[in-house]
């Protein structure tokens, strides 16, 4: 079975073929991510090797594996490559003569020489200005430049049947850099100014069937210098240049004026020097030189600091939060948000666990501490109640500070994103939080799938990070562990990659009845009920770091054992206004 059979057998006709390779729309194992990027998978149609270039995916393998992978049998037709016959081309049949007077008087009014046109072997056939394209010095195609009902040189038509490939590429030398401009006038303006290998489109931004006609010719050149007009045509034509080119290869040429020719005829010659010898290479997002790079100051990072044990939390970076069901882990999280808010640092929360009111009930349970909280007793259980008066100074203390987002619809990473986006432009919040992965909607797949969907979430978490500066902590769940077993990071339950990406990994754990026993034997280890561990640190390269946590059950704090849960936060600093006015304490929900 050919490559071209099992192209045929995953994709049907949805894929196209280009040179050697197979390029179906989408890749089939990440089909293009969340932003559903196109053409990323090829598959050699010779070797049948295949990959994809989204790096959050980068499959890649032989032939054999693609079979396996989607049970691909060999009792399959062959399908044929059959390459579209060569198209026939008419040979131009204009007589050119040399120029008139009016078009000898034109070319000089726009700044050029005699000797530079007829260098080129610029003549007239009915008083339009002829412009003949050699290749291997054959006469292949000519153009016509004309007048326009106004009177304008501006009228362009081609002959008929003509090959269409670069003007002027019969007299470029393969050892220097090629430059590509987007009209005959302005490769014409270049040779004026005395720099050589110039060629033009033929005709226009439009034209780049000249790039397949001449791609052999294209590939003995080294380097690019793409000149094209400064107007939107003229910077698509560029980009897709630069695309069919390659990026290394190519340098652009920048002016405040509209084409080259505009330079010739308002600033000069040594202007037209000067903007091909400031061209500049198109920059590679992320790739510096490490020489060139700011100097790093540690004590210059934006840090918060954790509430529980001595970790810290920087900018640009995620923090994986795991544990087993009612380990603690969203409450742990919980309360390094109100520590965030308490360093000066406001958050935007995502919940899609909690409804919006018990998230806050337990925030501001939280926020109280023990000293701020009322047990009441009701129908045999212990109800939890904030202080009126602490409430007021709570709720002052976070109202511009804490955002929590929650929607009554399944939540897209997409979605999810926008509103983090709004959340640091509009309240500058620079501490995020998922809780959990399983709530976001990643799509309706297969488990594997749906793994990989959620790893590919934490990476685009990283580079949300990077990009605004912010913190983001994720909840993820592990998978469920052997009896007796304990858990690691690679128990999360997703891909390996979720850890990979992340810059912490805490683990938290809350003792049963058995460990609490054996913890009691211990003087140096009573009254803790639980543990944070450290299980990837990659700033500081810690990790199997556990700090021995005690448990607050009225205010819902954690604090680290020989410590006390009675620390005060900034509310408590603040007047006791009344927020509410005569609003009654029943519509606010609390006595």
């Amino acid at each position: 079975m050919t490559p071209l059979d099992v192209a045929y057998k995953i994709f049907g006709g949805r894929f196209s073929i280009k040179g050697s390779e197979i390029i179906p729309i989408h890749c089939p194992f990440c089909e293009g991510g969340s932003h559903h990027d196109k053409y990323t998978f090829a598959i050699n149609i010779d070797t049948g090797a295949y990959n994809c270039k989204r790096g959050h995916c980068g499959q890649q393998g032989s032939i054999k594996q693609l079979k396996e992978h989607f049970r691909i049998d060999d009792d399959t037709k062959n399908y044929e490559f059959k390459k579209a016959p060569a198209k026939i081309y008419k040979k131009p049949t204009t007589q050119s003569l040399p120029a008139t007077t009016e078009i000898e008087k034109y070319l000089m009014s726009r700044k050029f020489s005699k000797s530079t046109w007829e260098r080129r072997k610029i003549g007239q056939s009915n008083n339009r200005i002829v412009f003949p394209y050699y290749e291997n010095g054959e006469l292949v195609a000519v153009k016509f430049r004309g007048k326009d009902d106004n009177g304008k040189w501006k009228k362009f038509s081609m002959e008929p049947g003509g090959k269409l490939v670069f003007w002027g590429m019969d007299d470029c030398d393969f050892d220097m850099p090629l430059v590509i401009t987007e009209g005959e006038m302005d490769a014409l303006s270049l040779d004026e100014c005395g720099i050589p290998n110039v060629v033009s489109l033929p005709n226009g931004a439009e034209s780049l069937g000249c790039v397949d006609l001449c791609w052999d010719w294209l590939q003995k050149f080294s380097r690019y210098y793409i000149w094209t007009d400064s107007d939107e045509p003229g910077i698509k034509c560029r980009d897709e240049l630069i695309k069919r080119l390659g990026v290394p290869r190519c340098q652009i040429v920048f002016t405040n004026r509209k084409d080259a020719n505009e330079v010739l005829y308002y600033d000069g010659p040594e202007a037209v020097a000067e903007c091909i010898s400031s061209a500049q290479y198109i920059p590679m997002d992320g790739l510096y030189s490490l020489a060139d790079l700011p100097e790093y100051d540690p004590e210059s990072d934006v840090v918060v600091k954790s509430s529980m044990t001595n970790l810290h939390y920087r900018m640009g970076e995620i923090s994986v939060w795991t544990g087993i069901n009612s380990s603690g882990k969203s409450t742990m999280l919980s309360q390094e948000l109100l520590s965030s808010i308490n360093q000066g640092f406001k958050v935007c929360a995502y919940s899609g666990e909690l409804a919006d009111r018990l998230f806050r009930y337990w925030v501001d349970r939280q926020a109280a501490g023990p000293e701020g909280i009322k047990a009441l007793h009701k129908d045999g259980r212990i109800v939890y109640r904030v202080k009126a008066e602490a409430l007021n100074q709570i709720r002052n203390w976070y109202a511009d500070k804490f955002y929590l987002y929650n929607s009554q619809e399944i939540v897209t990473q997409d979605k999810l994103f926008e509103v983090w986006e709004y959340a640091r432009q509009r309240y500058g919040c620079t501490v995020f939080s998922v809780d959990n992965l399983m709530a976001l909607g990643l799509g309706s797949g297969g488990e594997r799938d749906f793994l990989r969907k959620q790893a590919e979430f934490v990476g685009l978490c990283k580079k949300f990070a990077a990009k605004w500066d912010v913190h983001i902590h994720i909840v993820a769940h592990p998978r469920k562990p052997s009896k007796g077993q304990d858990i690691d990071k690679m128990d999360v339950a997703g891909l390996a990659e979720i850890t990979n990406w992340a810059d912490n990994v805490y683990k938290a754990k809350r003792y049963n009845k058995k460990e609490m026993e054996i913890i009691g034997q211990d003087p140096t280890m009573s009254g803790a009920s639980g543990s944070i561990e450290v299980q990837k640190g990659r700033f500081e390269g810690r990790q199997d770091d556990v700090t021995m946590l005690c448990y607050e059950q009225s205010s819902m704090r954690f604090y680290p054992l020989g410590e006390d849960p009675h620390w005060s936060l900034g509310w408590a600093n603040l007047k006791n206004d009344d927020l509410w006015g005569d609003i009654s304490t029943e519509e606010r929900g609390y006595e």
